[in-house]
């Protein structure tokens, strides 16, 4: 998508964090942690079709933009996800197993958004709903009570 690009029809945000990613960095080393990450991303990847781009978004989190899937069809997917990961078995460079989970929030597309960056705002705000929970889980913008949601201006 280009800069002033619009999507048509169903499109969803969704911004990951792998749970307790500093322990994991302390425990094992922060080259299992990044590994961890690719791990991760390219899971995404493979249960991606071209309609979506998984990319780096901070130190420990993923975006992913689904052009084709609205928020409770992105929502599912990615619990599905979530759940498969949460159950495979991570390998620290010393050869012990660890089993690691994720947060994600996600956010739809509205076309009637004067400001694009109100899009990335919601899905903050799931992802940050998201993060309360003792374990890993996907939070749903659109059917979270996310309270205020500061829209940042550019």
């Amino acid at each position: 998508m280009q800069h002033g690009d619009k999507p048509e029809g169903a499109c969803s945000l969704a911004l990951l964090d792998v749970v307790d990613m500093a322990h994991i960095n302390a425990r094992h080393g922060h080259g299992t942690g990044d590994q961890l990450l690719r791990d991760l991303a390219e899971m995404l990847k493979r249960h991606a079709r071209a309609s979506r781009l998984v990319g780096r978004y901070g130190g420990d989190e993923l975006a992913i933009l689904l052009y084709d899937h609205d928020e409770s069809e992105t929502t599912a997917l990615l619990e599905n996800l979530r759940c498969t990961f949460v159950e495979a078995d991570q390998f620290a460079p010393d050869g012990r197993v660890f089993r690691a989970d994720w947060y994600a929030g996600v956010a739809r597309f509205n076309p009637a958004w004067k400001q694009p960056q109100a899009w990335l705002a919601l899905a903050e705000a799931a992802l940050k709903t998201a993060k309360r929970s003792a374990t890993g889980c996907v939070v749903a913008a659109g059917r979270a009570n996310l309270g205020r949601v500061d829209i940042p201006r550019f």
